[in-house]
């Protein structure tokens, strides 16, 4: 737990697991299906979604009413991803970023994935890492734009 201005700060802990990958029926669209769980004691809120890479990509997904996480519950979500990787391929650093509320602060869940693309040309997502962030607070310690 870090601490700012002396108070401590609670963060989300979250798990973010591709559980399943199906074609679209075009050609490099795939429908991957995500579980998210809440590992902390509070409930989360998730805003939107977003896969920014370009060899594993999808649009920033927004939901309105926020995807409601409870304690220690699970949210199943499926985005459409972009990957046109040939099999044998791999495609590093592909993030899952889930824009998350916890007690009104706002957070940014970064989760790293390696692609792999089986020899029948499905991707495959592996979590690599799970970092989170809150919103407007720059790593040097100063505030930064949204």
């Amino acid at each position: 737990m870090e601490q700012q201005g002396g108070v401590p700060q609670l963060q989300p802990l979250v798990r973010i697991l591709a559980t399943g990958c199906h074609t679209l029926g075009t050609s490099g669209q795939w429908t991957v299906s995500w579980r998210i769980d809440n590992l902390g004691d509070r409930p989360l809120e998730i805003l939107s979604a977003w896969l920014p890479h370009d060899k594993f990509y999808s649009q920033r997904s927004l939901f309105n009413p926020a995807l409601q996480l409870p304690p220690g519950g699970t949210v199943d979500l499926d985005l459409p991803v972009a990957c046109q990787e040939p099999p044998g391929s791999r495609v590093e650093n592909a993030f899952v970023i889930l824009h998350l509320v916890l007690l009104g602060q706002t957070w940014r869940a970064f989760a790293r994935h390696l692609i792999t693309v089986d020899s029948a040309g499905v991707p495959q997502p592996h979590c690599q890492a799970i970092s989170v962030h809150p919103v407007g607070v720059a790593s040097n310690g100063g505030t930064s734009e949204e």
